[in-house]
């Protein structure tokens, strides 16, 4: 993804992805957060199994989980693509709507009962 992608660090200047020794959680939320209020088109650079979006040792969401928890929270359907597959913003007015504390609050729903919520992030027909 990185050879076709331009690497966001200090300066953004357009589609990226996030590759700086500045990198938390915070930013990360803030990032993903930015491109749904600007119905952004997100790339999903990572396969949705439960592997990639859950950290079972831990007992919480990976970074994936998190993203995908806030695209599917504020209003984005994945679509499949011959290249993979790229979340798209089907509900503006909810996109619009998000915020920090929403998101915190979806984020502590998934990971409070996972076996009930995880399946709608990796099983991409109960996200249509």
């Amino acid at each position: 993804m990185q050879a076709n992608f331009h690497i966001m660090d200090e300066v953004f200047t357009g589609g990226s992805i996030m590759n700086s020794g500045n990198w938390t959680l915070l930013v990360n939320d803030a990032w993903v957060l930015g491109g749904v209020h600007s119905h952004t088109q997100f790339q999903l650079a990572s396969p949705r199994n439960a592997t990639n979006i859950w950290d079972a040792g831990n007992n919480r969401l990976t970074v994936t989980g998190r993203e995908l928890v806030g695209l599917v929270s504020y209003g984005y359907a994945i679509r499949r693509l011959p290249l993979g597959e790229v979340a798209v913003c089907a509900d503006p007015g909810l996109a619009d709507a998000a915020t920090f504390a929403d998101y915190r609050l979806a984020i502590d729903r998934y990971t409070n009962n996972p076996d009930q919520n995880l399946p709608a992030l990796v099983d991409l027909r109960a996200l249509h």
